[in-house]
């Protein structure tokens, strides 16, 4: 997988995808279209990009949405809202990189994203916990068969 490593590589790509999405929004774009654009560049070894903080969630969640093909059931289908919020973030995270500088705005995201792992570890630790405690509480079920 190709890795977008320069604000150049990355810049492009994020221009490409808004210019989709506009395309999309203003009716120059079907559905289909779009989806189609998208697995490709999911799937092509020679244009697939694994992107990196600010970009990796806003990038996956587009990408996720605009898997779903046209002919699949609509409410999976993402509405007109969602996309233009998508549009909304990109303009979001650039104008950060424009005022910050992208190396701060990146290690901004790989903090946020390392906060939300540990939050998320914190969690199943304490329900993991939790379960456990109920658990030694009880005892030993009466009457439980043995395997």
């Amino acid at each position: 997988m190709k890795k977008a490593k320069t604000l150049e590589e990355i810049t492009f790509v994020i221009d490409q995808f808004k210019d989709k999405i506009e395309s999309y929004l203003s009716g120059r774009l079907s559905w289909g279209d779009l989806h189609h654009w998208v697995l490709i560049l999911y799937t092509e070894e020679d244009t697939k990009l694994d992107f990196s903080p600010p970009y990796t969630d806003i990038l996956g969640e587009i990408v996720a949405a605009l898997l779903i093909d046209e002919r699949d059931d609509p409410q999976f289908r993402v509405t007109d809202e969602e996309v233009k919020s998508w549009l909304n973030e990109l303009g979001k995270i650039e104008a950060d990189i424009k005022l910050e500088g992208f190396d701060t705005v990146r290690q901004k995201y790989e903090h946020r994203a390392k906060q939300r792992e540990q939050d998320v570890r914190i969690r199943y630790t304490k329900r993991h916990l939790r379960k456990q405690t109920k658990k030694d509480r009880l005892g030993p079920r009466e009457g439980k068969l043995d395997a």
